[in-house]
């Protein structure tokens, strides 16, 4: 059966015949009814959005609390913490309900339509009840920026690297440095020493560097 619900003067329903509705109305009407996920964004720009913005992010799961009972309108509901980090800056999202056991440390995630709050100034997100959580293969991206300074490690070298007034780590491989400074592997740290600071191009995956060029 057919109706209209209407609400002014006061409410009522209306039986009508048969109504022929357009596909573009009902498209829209599907679009309302079910909007698609906030868009990815980096996390830095996503704690930059403001508060109640639905977004979506993803990262690597470096750290989590243990999880937690807490009253909600008189109700027991379990919620974890963890915090996300990517490329640009890292984020506290709060797990809620049946999402509070989704997350694991290590594991790279994607988690949609959070929501963007902040306590005693700190910005953070928490899942919604349209919240979805992904296991991801972690993306490659092309950073632009400067080598400061670095630590030797076994096989490898871990270097400071600035991006503006942002500074991040990043692990290269003893190869991978050797054929960028056109030197021997004796002689690479030394090398990078006297290059030090030096601005470079690095296309990185997880917080590991692919290559590096001029």
């Amino acid at each position: 059966m057919n109706y209209i619900f209407k609400t002014e003067p006061s409410e009522s329903i209306i039986i009508t015949k048969n109504l022929e509705v357009g596909q573009e109305l009902l498209d829209r009407a599907e679009l309302i009814a079910n909007p698609p996920p906030a868009v990815t964004i980096p996390i830095k720009k996503a704690k930059t959005s403001p508060v109640k913005t639905l977004v979506s992010i993803q990262g690597r799961v470096v750290s989590e609390d243990m999880i937690k009972t807490v009253k909600v309108k008189g109700n027991d509901v379990q919620v974890k913490s963890v915090t996300l980090k990517d490329e640009t800056d890292c984020v506290k999202v709060s797990l809620w309900r049946n999402l509070s056991d989704s997350a694991a440390v290590g594991k790279f995630l994607s988690f949609t339509d959070v929501v963007v709050t902040s306590f005693n100034d700190e910005v953070s997100v928490s899942t919604t009840s349209k919240t979805t959580i992904q296991e991801k293969e972690p993306p490659s991206s092309s950073l632009e920026g400067t080598v400061v300074g670095y630590e030797v490690g076994d096989n490898c070298f871990t270097v400071l690297f600035t991006i503006g007034e942002d500074f991040q780590t990043f692990k290269i491989v003893l190869d991978i440095l050797v054929e960028f400074l056109e030197c021997t592997d004796e002689e690479v740290e030394y090398t990078l020493q006297q290059n030090l600071p030096f601005s470079c191009r690095q296309q990185v995956k997880d917080n590991s560097v692919e290559s590096i060029t001029n």
